[in-house]
């Protein structure tokens, strides 16, 4: 039983060394970066590019066009590479030259390797020169200071054309070393060594005309017609070259650093869009299960701001969302929202209305008799006083608002009685 639990455990620790020393591949890379998508994008991944370890870079495109965005992984543990890292303004260069491989600054006759073999035999060239030069000055046709000042020219002339030989080869070994695995350490020394090579060239290019002038000039005195006068439009043609390098070089320098900060400008969009959507969807059940309408309402605003890429807005209503919810307003945490509805004032209304009813009736109750009747009261009193009785004449009935003792069955039986 030992044997086989420590046989388990065995097997166990290898899987784990094989998973972890396992490297991300580019579908894995793929799916990492799929976050930092917006909807309908699609994720597509180049490289791996190297820069102090190899990573694989997501871009995205939106129905076929590129949305300018890099999202770099990490090929040895997956992990994506942050946007305050030193390495992603390297990588994003690297990035840059590796999709402009055909630009002027891989395209220079600089890292021509047959420009090399032309500078090599310059040389040889320059050599002769040298040994028709020493003839010259042996024969008498150069004075020892002409043929002096033209030995020391070419001589710098060789020592020249070597050394940008040498650098010439270098920049194409470069160039397609980081043509078949580009890697950020090999871009920064293929342009310094560009731009040494550059001035190399100026330098060398300056001097070859310079020579040509001297010895030209000095054919010219001379007469001998074994002393030709040099081309000098092979020269010229080099000196145009070398002066269009150092634009080209600029001009890719503006445009990279147009790249790195729209790379990096749109990183920490992409950033900012995966942690607050993240953010977004841990909040969601929290606020579904505290069924707090404010938490609700607040957190549909987190929505309606996330759609409209206010992402830092965004986090802030999540956070008011996931406070509110916190707050049970069923369990007596919080006072009870109360909606107060306008008074009503309808019992004032009638209790006053009964109070004027009540007083019209104890003043139609109380008010004085009516003429006729003063006049009965008046002949009874005449009547009295003379002694002559007359019966009296019946009282008309009149309605009022009195209530009646008797009620009208009780008036008619009395009548017909």
């Amino acid at each position: 039983m030992k044997k086989l639990l420590f046989a388990m455990m065995s097997f166990a620790t290898i899987i784990l060394i094989i998973m972890a020393s396992a490297e991300t591949s580019q579908q894995q890379a793929g799916i990492l970066c799929q976050p930092y998508g917006f909807d309908s994008e699609t994720v597509q991944v180049s490289g791996p590019l190297g820069c102090e370890g190899d990573y694989w870079i997501c871009g995205f495109s939106f129905y076929g066009n590129s949305q300018n965005v890099m999202i770099a992984v990490s090929r040895a543990d997956g992990s994506v590479l942050s946007k305050d890292s030193d390495v992603f303004e390297d990588l994003a260069a690297t990035k840059f030259a590796s999709e402009n491989s055909n630009s002027y600054l891989f395209n220079s006759f600089l890292n021509d390797p047959s420009f090399a073999i032309e500078l090599n035999g310059m040389n040889s060239t320059l050599s002769n020169y040298q040994k028709l030069i020493n003839s010259f000055k042996d024969d008498g046709t150069l004075t020892a200071s002409q043929a002096s000042n033209l030995r020391v020219m070419i001589d710098d002339l060789k020592l020249k054309s070597a050394e940008l030989a040498d650098d010439v080869s270098r920049l194409y070994n470069l160039s397609s070393k980081f043509t078949e695995s580009p890697d950020c350490v090999e871009l920064m020394d293929y342009i310094d060594g560009l731009e040494d090579a550059l001035l190399i060239a100026e330098n060398f290019s300056t001097s070859w005309l310079g020579f040509i002038d001297e010895y030209n000039s000095i054919a010219s005195d001379v007469n001998d017609p074994r002393m030709a006068s040099i081309n000098p439009s092979d020269a010229q043609i080099m000196k145009q070259s070398v002066a269009a390098v150092g634009p080209q070089i600029s001009a890719y320098r503006e445009e990279e650093a147009e790249f790195i900060t729209l790379s990096k400008g749109n990183l920490v969009t992409r950033m900012d869009y995966e942690d607050t959507k993240e953010k977004l969807q841990q909040a969601y059940p929290i606020v579904e299960d505290a069924n707090n309408p404010n938490a609700t309402a607040k957190y549909n605003e987190a929505l309606v701001a996330f759609s409209k890429g206010e992402y830092l807005k965004t986090r802030s209503l999540i956070t008011e969302a996931v406070a509110l919810a916190s707050i049970n307003v069923n369990n007596g945490d919080t006072p009870p929202i109360i909606i107060e509805s306008p008074p009503d004032y309808t019992p004032y209304f009638v209790l006053v209305g009964v109070l004027l009813f009540a007083i019209i009736l104890l003043i139609l109750r109380n008010r004085k008799p009516s003429d006729e009747e003063n006049e009965d009261r008046t002949e009874d009193r005449t009547a009295g006083r003379t002694g002559d009785r007359r019966p009296k004449t019946a009282k008309k009935h009149t309605w009022s608002w009195a209530k009646e003792k008797e009620n009208s069955m009780e008036k008619k039986a009395s009548r017909l009685s």
